[in-house]
């Protein structure tokens, strides 16, 4: 059997279209969360937005 090669290679998940686009458009969802969803999930919890952009 032969050993494995694998090489741990962190994620830069910064650098991902998915995180860009959260970035993109997370001011304007926080604008309309209480009117559009509050309702539904409950108020938004500010310690997202935190976490979203810490780098």
């Amino acid at each position: 059997m032969a050993a494995s090669s694998a090489v741990y290679r962190p994620r830069n998940p910064q650098a991902t279209d998915y995180c860009r686009c959260v970035e993109d458009r997370l001011e304007n969802f926080i604008k309309v969360y209480e009117e559009r969803f509050e309702k539904t999930y409950g108020f938004f919890r500010s310690y997202l937005q935190n976490v979203i952009y810490r780098k």
